[in-house]
């Protein structure tokens, strides 16, 4: 009976995330990521730059060039932080976005964001926003999305009170504006500790999400640290974010080893990391003590960007990304973990009201801008100067050849990045299954959803020429699924990369359109 479950089980669910928070790479990079899937480039991607997909990127070099210009009136309660979207769905490498619905809103009108049961837990602030750096995907709000003076569409998740990002109906370029209005939290300690448990189902389902492999050594340091800091989720959440903001800033720390959990790795191992880390850290753990919990990316508004009055001038160092954890009647509160940035003021608090610090004094690089290797071109190498004896007839072939080569390289990171996404933790029949579906799916060879493995194996095999040897790979996943056992001999473990080696090349071939293999 196992193995008659469908595909849709498990892997066209994730299949269906794969197009999700691969669409933009794809549109982009598809023609060249394609080719250079397996290419280790050494340029690094642009922070928060794939849209749906936050992978955790090890080290970084944040720029200064332009992100976003904001004129916003803030107060001392307020989270300074300017949000572009949340992520819902965690992994061992990062976060995906599930967008469950698309609804269109005309100018001024409302999303589907609740107003707090609970009188001055929220309040809405409108803000100006001008794109800088090619921000035109998203449009940027202080707290949750409620509003814009311009048409826009509402990314919604399981229900339409949870709005995950507000896109802009028509395309922006960058000098355009627009204004803003979002639903900022400012609840009270009093109000938050008295909030209590009783989540939506929605809220549960969706925001409480662990990878079954992530370690349990997360969980029960999670337990450790809130010991002792009373039964409230708000006061256990002050406990988290006061553990992980002893992590130090490091924006060199290396990426987590091959199928490791990030998370597990930066609690464990690095110790030290940067705000996407930070986030993750504190939002993994709050879900593994039952508190709903997301994380969200934007920019962080700096006081010393500051150009005139409550006008700021915001760049790729003020990039940022923090967690939003769930209180109900209240809605989603902003915590700031990551100890470049100062905690969040509540009224109630006998702290005194903190003054933000800014992150360019914070150890960021200045290097050039990255921009997915599209900006300017890389500098040329003295042995090329030197050979060209000074000819400027050369360089202009020498600049475009260095071009050529940043797109190239940067088009391999983003094709191999998206293709390798979700695979760590995957047993090595179920990593190569999912490779078959996702290479079939580039080749527009669909699974249906109602499909076993088996027969979506046998259903190939018929119409793809060369991929007979996709049967031995559902079959190897059927019994690593539900067999007993997902271990694999040396013999088996060989036979299987020659059978993906197989089907690979017959799937090449008609993403091509190539004729079909003469080899036996």
């Amino acid at each position: 009976m196992a193995y008659r479950m469908p595909l849709a089980d498990r892997s066209d669910s994730a299949n269906e995330r794969w197009e999700d928070f691969t669409a933009p790479i794809v549109r982009r990079f598809e023609p060249l990521a394609r080719v250079f899937i397996s290419v280790d480039a050494k340029k690094p991607i642009s922070i928060h730059n794939l849209k749906d997909i936050l992978p955790f990127q090890g080290k970084i070099t944040l720029t200064g060039k332009q992100a976003v210009t904001v004129n916003v009136n803030l107060t001392p309660e307020m989270a300074a932080f300017l949000r572009a979207q949340s992520f819902d769905q965690y992994s061992a490498d990062g976060w995906t976005v599930n967008v469950d619905g698309n609804v269109p809103l005309a100018s001024r009108q409302t999303t589907g964001v609740d107003e707090p049961q609970i009188p001055d837990a929220r309040k809405e602030l409108t803000i100006n926003v001008k794109i800088e750096g090619g921000n035109n995907g998203v449009l940027f709000s202080l707290g949750q999305p409620v509003a814009a003076d311009r048409p826009s569409e509402a990314r919604v998740g399981a229900d339409p009170s949870d709005v995950l990002s507000l896109k802009p109906a028509d395309h922006l370029s960058n000098g355009d504006t627009y204004k803003a209005t979002g639903s900022v939290a400012v609840a009270s300690i009093e109000q938050l500790r008295a909030a209590g448990t009783d989540y939506p189902q929605w809220v549960t389902d969706r925001y409480l999400q662990l990878p079954d492999n992530l370690p349990f050594r997360v969980r029960r340091k999670a337990r450790e640290v809130v010991r002792g800091a009373g039964s409230s989720p708000y006061d256990q959440a002050v406990a988290i974010e006061t553990y992980i903001r002893s992590f130090p800033i490091d924006y060199d720390v290396p990426g987590a080893p091959p199928g490791r959990d990030a998370v597990d790795y930066f609690l464990f191992d690095a110790q030290r990391g940067y705000f996407d880390y930070h986030a993750s850290a504190m939002a993994v753990m709050l879900r593994g003590l039952g508190i709903p919990a997301r994380v969200a990316t934007g920019y962080a508004v700096d006081p010393k960007a500051a150009v005139g009055d409550n006008t700021y001038n915001l760049t790729e160092r003020n990039a940022f990304a923090w967690p939003e954890v769930y209180f109900p009647s209240i809605g989603w509160v902003e915590f700031s973990p990551t100890p470049s940035q100062p905690t969040i003021y509540r009224p109630g608090s006998n702290q005194p009201v903190p003054v933000p610090t800014s992150q360019a004094s914070s150890g960021r690089g200045t290097e050039d801008p990255i921009d997915l290797g599209l900006g300017s071109a890389p500098a040329t190498p003295p042995e090329l100067v030197a050979k060209s004896g000074g000819s400027s007839k050369t360089w202009p072939l020498l600049i475009a050849l260095a071009s050529v080569a940043g797109v190239v390289l940067a088009a391999g990171a983003a094709g191999k990045l998206a293709w390798e996404f979700g695979l760590g933790g995957l047993t090595p029949p179920a990593r190569l299954w999912e490779k078959a579906q996702r290479l079939a799916r580039l080749a527009k060879a669909w699974p249906r959803p109602e499909e076993t493995p088996r027969e979506f194996a046998a259903r190939l095999d018929a119409t793809v020429p060369g991929t007979s040897a996709v049967r031995d790979l559902a079959s190897a996943y059927e019994r690593a699924r539900y067999g007993r056992t997902s271990a694999l001999s040396e013999d088996e473990a060989s036979e299987l990369d020659a059978a993906w080696a197989s089907v690979r090349r017959g799937l090449l071939r008609r993403l091509f359109r190539l004729p079909p293999s003469r080899r036996p």
